[in-house]
């Protein structure tokens, strides 16, 4: 019986955040970290304990727990309408970094 409660309450614990009308983590907070994780991934060259140490670096940075990204990335799964906004802002970021990027003089 003990274990069906605690099963029980750790069901209704993953759809809180799905429940929400606010997610767990700021949006423009988080679009930040994603655009950083983003960069992060891009720069480690495939570099597995580089690209860890360096996410946790952007999201100590940022103040954003573990617990904060996933219960944050449970509310976008459970919500994929508001999920679309959040991907198109990160891109336009990227972008226009990128165009930047170009423009620098190469050596």
């Amino acid at each position: 019986m003990r274990r069906v409660a605690v099963d029980l309450v750790l069901f209704i614990a993953m759809l809180l955040p799905g429940c929400s009308k606010q997610p767990p983590m700021p949006r423009g907070r988080f679009v930040n970290l994603y655009v950083s994780l983003q960069l992060i991934n891009a720069a480690s060259g495939g570099n597995d304990s580089l690209q860890r140490a360096r996410a946790d670096s952007a999201m100590r940075a940022l103040g954003v727990s573990d617990s904060l990204l996933d219960s944050t990335l449970s509310w976008y799964s459970a919500q994929p309408e508001r999920w679309a906004p959040v991907l198109a802002e990160a891109n336009r970021r990227l972008d226009s970094m990128k165009a930047k990027y170009l423009k620098l003089p190469r050596r």
